[in-house]
């Protein structure tokens, strides 16, 4: 992401997490950043984002440009207690540049190919990792869904983060603690990133014109305060599949045939089904709340088992049209 083009894009996304964000500041600015952290809460919060914010707030070239009269913080002008030190990355010299294009020579972005973290990826690492520095005197390494590690590629970590030089800071990114192994939780200093209430998520998402308000009230509820999984849903086309089920949900008395024509457009999507049905998931749980009604309990059981038969591969044909004709 371009940083100077995109700088209020960027500054919007960090809403909800400035505590967070102050800590690790405060961490900084005492020289006790620990050598490990990991960033954990459910996806598409900003963890990830404010990784590269943090790797880019150590390596960058000019942080002594925010005491100057004019200068902006991140979250807005500084006021004269605030300027006696920086509060972020410049967002504009060279090395802040490259951290946020990932071309920074001493700045490890590691993330799954294919489903999971694998043994090749940590044994590169820890090659690179073995050379000093080239730009700087520190390296950072982030890895996101750290939660995918094979458990062979989880082991070879550990010893890397056992082993890594003192100018090395890793930054491991899950939504749970309990995906990680116990040797690798023990290393590693845990900060805890929280949904973002409706309010919050709102004004993430305010510059996104391809999503309406009205539309956007609902994605919020059931996206549980998740700005990512929400854009998601609208780039991956899972919104379109979703509506295609609900609309035979709606529909009292839908004809086999429209159930035929559904599954064949759903099919012909490009979104994650898994996630279209998880969305439709959500949608019965959202309206069960406050009526027991033991109709809801039971389709939301049925999407549940659903999702269970494409865990198995069963084909997904026969699990959208055998769920649609239970759930109509």
């Amino acid at each position: 992401m371009d940083w100077v083009r995109r700088k209020s894009y960027i500054i919007v996304m960090f809403i909800g997490h400035q505590k967070n964000w102050d800590k690790l500041l405060g961490l900084v600015h005492q020289k006790k950043l620990p050598p490990v952290l990991i960033f954990y809460g459910p996806e598409g919060i900003g963890k990830s984002l404010v990784a590269r914010h943090l790797a880019a707030f150590l390596f960058c070239c000019d942080k002594n440009q925010q005491n100057n009269e004019k200068s902006l913080g991140l979250f807005g002008p500084l006021s004269k207690e605030q300027k006696t030190f920086p509060k972020s990355a410049c967002g504009k010299c060279g090395s802040c540049l490259k951290v946020f294009g990932r071309q920074h020579a001493d700045f490890y972005w590691i993330e799954p190919e294919g489903n999971s973290l694998k043994i090749e990826a940590i044994r590169k690492l820890q090659s690179d990792l073995a050379r000093t520095p080239l730009e700087g005197n520190i390296k950072v390494v982030v890895m996101d869904q750290a939660h995918t590690l094979t458990l062979q590629a989880a082991n070879a970590l550990l010893k890397t983060l056992e082993e890594a030089p003192a100018h090395v800071y890793f930054v491991l990114i899950s939504p749970g603690l309990s995906q990680l192994i116990p040797t690798i939780r023990s290393r590693a200093q845990k900060l805890y990133f929280e949904t973002l209430s409706y309010d919050e998520c709102r004004q993430v998402l305010k510059t996104h014109e391809e999503i309406s308000s009205e539309r956007l009230d609902s994605l919020i509820r059931l996206s549980d305060g998740s700005p990512g999984l929400i854009l998601k849903f609208v780039s991956e086309e899972i919104l379109q599949g979703f509506e295609s089920i609900n609309a035979v949900l709606e529909t009292p008395a839908v004809l086999f045939s429209a159930i035929t024509e559904a599954v064949e457009n759903i099919l012909s999507l490009k979104g994650d089904l898994d996630l279209t049905l998880e969305m439709v998931k959500k949608h019965l749980m959202e309206k069960m709340k406050g009526d027991k009604n033991w109709e809801y309990v039971e389709k939301v059981d049925k999407v549940s088992n659903a999702q269970k038969d494409l865990d198995r591969n069963v084909n997904k044909s026969l699990i959208l049209e055998n769920l649609l004709i239970q759930l109509r």
